[in-house]
């Protein structure tokens, strides 16, 4: 009987030692990069340890249990990507990172430029230059009268960024073109164009 106590306890010990020494899971992953642009297909690899089941959380609503996946996101912003580590008895581990998907590169399509002149003369040829000059003439310019001055289309990186533009005037004589003043500057960006 005195054996058989024994190597119950020995047994017993045997299993305390076992699962005191299994080691915990260490989440871990990195991806592929930021600030990419949507649709934005992002592999995530997966180094977490002492591990071998996995739930991601992409922070866009959807979630995944490969081990390395691969998700697409289609919406700009900051993303808290999470993912959660279990070993087989059930202990987890955490990490989470962020992710920012950028803005697309954003068209703004001013197409056109309105100026309220406060003079009035016959022939008026005005210079917009937007980093290319764009020349546009009106036959007859009426004081405190608005005008559409078409201008080409602007490329932005993101709605935030700014341009400055100037612009002169001046009478047409036949040919020529005799601009008068400073040049007027303003500051145009996206977000004043684009909702």
């Amino acid at each position: 009987m005195k054996i058989t106590n024994q190597l119950f306890i020995f047994a017993c010990l045997g299993l305390f030692f076992t699962s005191c020494t299994k080691e915990m899971p260490v989440a871990n992953f990195s991806f592929d990069g930021s600030t990419k642009r949507p649709p934005a297909s992002i592999v995530f690899t997966n180094n977490s340890v002492n591990s071998e089941s996995y739930l991601w959380d992409f922070g866009d609503g959807s979630t995944s249990t490969d081990v390395s996946p691969t998700h697409e996101f289609n919406q700009p912003g900051y993303y808290s990507v999470t993912l959660l580590a279990k070993n087989k008895a059930g202990n987890s581990s955490v990490m989470s990172k962020y992710l920012l998907i950028s803005n697309p590169y954003s068209y703004a399509s001013i197409g056109s430029l309105t100026i309220v002149p406060h003079f009035s003369g016959n022939n008026y040829r005005f210079e917009v230059n937007t980093g290319q000059v764009n020349y546009i003439s009106l036959p007859q310019v009426v004081a405190n009268t608005r005008y559409s001055l078409p201008i080409q289309s602007l490329y932005f990186v993101s709605l935030n960024e700014s341009r400055t533009i100037t612009m002169r005037y001046g009478p047409m004589n036949g040919e020529f073109f005799n601009p008068t003043g400073t040049p007027t500057s303003f500051v145009i960006k996206p977000s004043d164009y684009v909702s």
